[in-house]
């Protein structure tokens, strides 16, 4: 009988090391879907996934001073330009991006389409994809 025990402590150990390894490896696929977003604490800026590769946001312009490195929040009172910035831990940094002329009506809405990254003002779509991260 304890022949038996071994190959089944074995078989346990390998089932163990293989959920740990799915689950890890499921995490990095997910973090890498489009649409991701994360702040880069080496370049100071945020980034996001358009479904190949990251990409900076584009232009950012200070305007103000934070402290929490990382945050990112809507800011209304900019809602021309995109109404979206960054603290990159002295500065508030305003995403700036380009109008795509395409109407959109839920402002703050952020989505990926194409391989571009997108923000409502309210009125338009304003394209926020930058250079590759």
């Amino acid at each position: 009988m304890r022949g038996y025990i071994m190959p089944i402590r074995k078989v346990r150990v390998f089932v163990f090391f293989l959920l740990w390894l799915q689950i890890i490896l499921t995490a990095t696929a997910s973090a890498q879907t489009a649409g991701s977003m994360r702040y880069n604490n080496i370049s100071k800026r945020m980034e996001f996934h358009d479904g190949s590769g990251w990409y900076n946001f584009s232009l950012g312009l200070p305007v103000g001073a934070c402290t929490q490195e990382g945050t990112m929040e809507f800011d209304p009172l900019l809602t021309i330009l995109g109404a979206y910035r960054f603290c990159n831990g002295t500065d508030w940094i305003q995403i700036v991006g380009l109008t795509t002329l395409d109407f959109c009506g839920q402002l703050a809405a952020i989505e990926v389409t194409g391989n571009k990254l997108q923000v409502c003002n309210g009125l338009f779509w304003i394209n926020i994809k930058g250079t590759p991260a």
